[in-house]
C-alpha cells in the first residue's frame, strides 16, 4: 500500500484512521494528526488503502455538496416567504385604500364606528408630527392632500390632526379649547407660525455667513457679533472657525489663519486681535 505524506492527507482520510483506532475525530487537521502519531508511533497509520480513502473521500464531497444544496434551498424558500409577505401586505393595503374611496365617495349613511376605523385607515399614512421644524412643511402638505384625496370636512381633518400630533405638538394642541373647532385652515395657520421657524432660521444664517471683518472696526469686534450670530443661526461649532475665516476680506489674511490651522475661536481671537485692516481696500 502507499505511503500518505501527512500534508496529502485530507481530514476525512484522518477521520477514518482514528474512527479504526477507536478515537475521538474533532478538532483541527493538525490535532487529528498529533492524535494519530501519539496513537500509532511507527507510523502505519500513514498506509493507506487507496479504494477506501477514494471511497470516504468521495463520501465527503457528497456530503458537501448535499449541505450546500440544502443551504440554498432554505435561502430560496426564505426569500419566497419574503415575497409572499410583502405581497400580502401590498394586497391588504390595495384593499383597505378601496374601502376607504368606497366609504368616502358614498352617501354619508355609514354609522360612527365604521368612520372611526376608516380614519384610522387613513391616519397611517400621514407621518408623525412632534416639533420638527424641517417636517412641519412635509406634514401639512402630506394633510392637505389626504383632506382633498379622501374628502374630509373640517371635523375629520381635526381629528386626522390630533391623532397624528404626538408628544409636545399633541401638548399644544390640547392646550387651546379653541382649536377643536377652529377650520382646518385657520389651524395650519397656527400651526405654522407656532412651529415653522425655517424661513426665519435660513434668515439668520444667511445674515450669519454675510457678515464680514470691517476695515473701521477691529477684529475683536468683528469676532465677537460673528460669534453672537453663530449661536442665533445655530451654526455647528466645528464649522464656525472656517465662516470667521471667510469673512476675512483680505486674501493673504485667509491664506494665513487657513495655514494656522486654529484648534478653536479663542486662538484665533488671540493670534488675530492685533491686525487691522487697511480701510483703503475695505
Amino acid at each position: 500500500m502507499p505511503l500518505l505524506e501527512k500534508q496529502q492527507c485530507t481530514v476525512a482520510q484522518l477521520k477514518a484512521k482514528l474512527q479504526n483506532l477507536n478515537l475521538p475525530i474533532q478538532g483541527l487537521k493538525r490535532d487529528l494528526i498529533a492524535r494519530l502519531n501519539e496513537a500509532d508511533p511507527p507510523g502505519n497509520w500513514r498506509y493507506v488503502d487507496v479504494e477506501h480513502a477514494n471511497h470516504a473521500e468521495n463520501q465527503d464531497v457528497d456530503i458537501d455538496i448535499v449541505l450546500r444544496e440544502l443551504k440554498l434551498a432554505r435561502r430560496e424558500r426564505d426569500l419566497m416567504r419574503r415575497e409572499l409577505d410583502i405581497a400580502e401586505r401590498e394586497l391588504a393595503l390595495t384593499r383597505a385604500n378601496n374601502d376607504i374611496m368606497v366609504n368616502v365617495m358614498a352617501e354619508p349613511a355609514a354609522s360612527p364606528a365604521q368612520t372611526n376605523v376608516n380614519l384610522r385607515v387613513i391616519s397611517e399614512l400621514l407621518i408623525e408630527f412632534n416639533i420638527n421644524h424641517d417636517v412641519f412643511r412635509r406634514w401639512e402638505k402630506q394633510l392637505k392632500f389626504l383632506k382633498t384625496a379622501y374628502n374630509l370636512d373640517d371635523e375629520f381633518s381635526r381629528i386626522l390632526i390630533g391623532l397624528r400630533l404626538k408628544g409636545n405638538a399633541l401638548n399644544w394642541f390640547h392646550s387651546k379649547p379653541e382649536n377643536l373647532g377652529m377650520r382646518v385652515d385657520e389651524l395650519l395657520i397656527e400651526m405654522k407660525t407656532m412651529f415653522d421657524h425655517r424661513s426665519a432660521k435660513l434668515a439668520l444664517r444667511r445674515q450669519f455667513e454675510s457678515r464680514i471683518w470691517k476695515s473701521i472696526e477691529s477684529f475683536a469686534e468683528y469676532h465677537k457679533e460673528k460669534l453672537t450670530l453663530s449661536n442665533r443661526a445655530s451654526i455647528p461649532a466645528d464649522e464656525l472657525i472656517n465662516y470667521i475665516i471667510e469673512g476675512i476680506p483680505d486674501s493673504t489674511l485667509q491664506n494665513q489663519a487657513r495655514i494656522q490651522n486654529f484648534a478653536s475661536k479663542e486662538s484665533f481671537l488671540k493670534a488675530f486681535e492685533k491686525i487691522t485692516l487697511k480701510s483703503k481696500q475695505f
